[in-house]
């Protein structure tokens, strides 16, 4: 029940849905596309502003060829002008040509330079060719643009006269059409257009590293990831308030509050994922630590109780409890949990009420050094069933499941499982190891709950969940056999039992032990 959903698709809904997870990774790293923008637009101002500027003059040529009048006479010499027109672009682009504008103008450039700052073109079906120089001074640009005009006229006459046998050559002549004018403002950069340029880099980067971070973060940003994953519905979506944040609880007594509302939400959708066999039973867990499980399972077990429930939150976490934190009050962790399974208390004696009507409580207990084998034992299973047998619903806080195996252990008991999935930070890798491990023991998800939504009013996160490191608990762990007992300070209020449920639950527990003998 707990693998991975897969679905059969055809080439093009597969297609289609490669192009929408594109396009969500796009929507959802939107400010990457923003920062490219910006960034590309800067770059290419800035390589605009940098960048040596040049002036570029531009004369122009007429290649013309003699007609002794008639029309297809001038049409012949009008076609061959056309194809004259590429070997004379090609001549005012070499080393000849720049020499003798050098010669002309006594420039201390050499005649390479010159030849490479000079460009000629064709107008198209024309015979009309352009003669331009590019250098970083206008003036000096449009003397060259003339020389080079009035050279190569000249060269073309010189070359003609040398092939022609007779002196008189028929082939096409050059005539300065029109002397270069002073450039006013550069040809290059062009700052408007690297400013396009640079914003259209951007913008494609900025997609690229957009569509790149959404394929390779794992992070859990919606229902919809955890509903690949996982086979179970997403029944609530809690975000977080000051009150989470600081107190873990929220006074459901109080003016109603998002995140009260949210809590209630959930409480209604659990009614209704098993109408004829509602779970009493319930473990919340979640994968990794800080995900947000120990204040959902608390504030769950307050909104039921809220609702005329009687509720009993038990703390399964005996390795790094924090339930009589959370829970406030009188709460004591003297005797608690660990307590009861190692046989040294009887669940009666291990119950506290609470200040909240309808809600008792049985914290962790000490801390023992064999969690594991106390979770997977027959006396857990059948704490449990005593609790289950005089309580509406009994939640329990169970250790995450990756870190240590109590968490799985305690899911397996429980009648069904909700999954705390912490938005952008469980990673899918951490869900679906969280989901196969459950599958593994046989556990029932009911559903997964999205924990720390980011706050509507754009107040950033929150960490209400709790750090799995070493913990700050100094009660003695539980050994079997002896009774713990609570500290005897006079600032440590003794244990209370729930008194009008403790007579029947030792009641209970006497008949089995007389059945059992």
């Amino acid at each position: 029940l707990m693998t991975p959903r897969t679905t059969d698709h055809t080439d093009g809904s597969s297609a289609r849905n490669v192009l929408a997870d594109y396009l969500g990774h796009l929507r959802r790293w939107w400010w990457m596309l923003v920062v490219g923008l910006v960034v590309g637009g800067l770059v290419g101002w800035g390589a605009a502003a940098v960048m040596p500027k040049e002036y570029t003059a531009t004369s122009q040529l007429y290649v013309g060829t003699a007609s002794s009048g008639g029309s297809a006479d001038a049409y012949n010499g009008a076609m061959l002008s056309q194809k004259q027109v590429g070997s004379y672009a090609e001549m005012a682009t070499g080393r000849a040509l720049g020499q003798r504008v050098v010669d002309d103008l006594n420039l201390d450039e050499t005649a390479s330079d010159v030849a490479s700052m000079i460009s000629a073109g064709a107008h198209k079906d024309t015979v009309i060719l352009d003669l331009s120089v590019a250098s970083d001074d206008a003036e000096f640009s449009r003397d060259v643009a003339n020389s080079a005009a009035v050279q190569l006229q000249a060269m073309v006459r010189d070359l003609n006269a040398q092939t022609s046998p007779t002196g008189q050559s028929g082939a096409p002549q050059l005539a300065v059409l029109n002397d270069a004018e002073t450039p006013e403002s550069p040809s290059s950069p062009n700052t408007l257009l690297n400013i396009i340029l640079g914003l259209v880099l951007g913008l494609v980067i900025g997609a690229v590293v957009a569509v790149v971070r959404g394929l390779t973060d794992r992070r859990i940003g919606g229902s919809d990831e955890v509903r690949e994953i996982v086979d179970a519905p997403v029944v609530g979506t809690i975000g977080t308030t000051e009150a989470l944040a600081e107190r873990h609880t929220i006074d459901f007594t109080a003016a109603p509050t998002p995140a009260a509302e949210q809590f209630r939400e959930l409480r209604t959708n659990l009614r209704f994922l098993d109408v004829d066999n509602g779970p009493t039973v319930l473990a919340v867990t979640s994968g990794m630590p800080g995900e947000g499980k120990s204040t959902l399972a608390v504030n769950l077990a307050l909104a039921l109780a809220d609702d005329g429930e009687n509720v009993c939150l038990v703390d399964g976490d005996l390795r790094n409890p924090s339930v009589a934190t959370y829970a406030g009050g009188n709460l004591q962790s003297a005797v608690g949990l660990s307590t009861a399974l190692s046989g040294a208390a009887e669940v009666d004696d291990v119950v506290q009420l609470t200040a909240v009507d309808g809600l008792s409580v049985i914290t962790s207990g000490p801390i023992p050094p064999n969690p594991a084998e106390l979770l997977g034992s027959r006396r857990f299973g059948e704490v449990l069933a005593t609790l289950a047998a005089h309580f509406d619903h009994v939640i329990i806080d169970a250790s995450p499941t990756l870190p240590v195996t109590d968490g799985a252990l305690v899911a397996a008991s429980a009648d069904g499982v909700i999954l705390a999935v912490r938005h952008n930070r469980t990673t899918s890798d951490q869900l679906t190891a969280t989901a196969d491990g459950l599958g593994a023991v046989n556990a029932r998800v009911l559903g997964a709950v999205v924990t720390l939504t980011p706050a509507s009013k754009g107040k950033g996160y929150h960490r209400y969940g709790y750090g799995y490191g070493a913990t700050s608990h100094t009660t003695p762990a539980v050994t079997t056999g002896e009774t713990a007992e609570a500290p005897a300070s006079s600032e440590s209020a003794p244990v209370q039992s729930a008194a009008h449920r403790a007579a029947d639950i030792r009641e209970n527990t006497q008949e089995r032990a007389e059945v059992e003998s």
